[in-house]
């Protein structure tokens, strides 16, 4: 019986890991782009519904800035629009999770891109932000 039980319980945890894997994006991400962090948000029910600039130690990159929205479920992903900052421009794509890597993939006619951003624990973001409060300090004029 014990080992039915532990059996069980294996798989219970197993299968509750793999549901989070794809569809759990909620959390804060570091973006390809090292030293800027999104927060991904969720609504009442545990949806995604938007993913805003949370710091970064870029210039261009203003915090609060929404680069994801529009999460509608697409199987084991979400379908997405993503913000480019750099190119000012709105992109359709999916993302989905895998471990602690946010997958998105984008697609625009012929040309495909795969990016990943890294999921960040509290501390992590804590030291972050104050390493990029310290880098945007030293670079003001005196």
């Amino acid at each position: 019986m014990r080992y039915i039980a532990l059996i069980l319980m294996s798989l219970f945890s197993f299968l509750s890991f793999a549901s989070r894997d794809a569809l759990d994006v909620a959390g804060v991400w570091e973006t390809q782009h090292k030293g800027t962090y999104v927060s991904i948000t969720t609504n009442a029910l545990g949806h995604p519904v938007t993913g805003k600039i949370l710091f970064s130690d870029k210039e261009r990159a203003t915090i609060g800035t929404q680069v994801l929205s529009n999460f509608q479920k697409d199987g084991r992903k979400w379908s997405v629009t993503l913000y480019s900052i750099e190119r000012d421009k709105d992109y359709e794509g999916q993302i989905y999770r895998k471990g602690d890597i946010l997958n998105i993939d984008v697609s625009v006619f012929f040309i495909s891109k795969h990016i990943e951003w890294t999921e960040k624990s509290k501390a992590d973001v804590e030291q972050a932000r104050f390493e990029a409060s310290n880098n945007r300090s030293s670079k003001l004029p005196e």
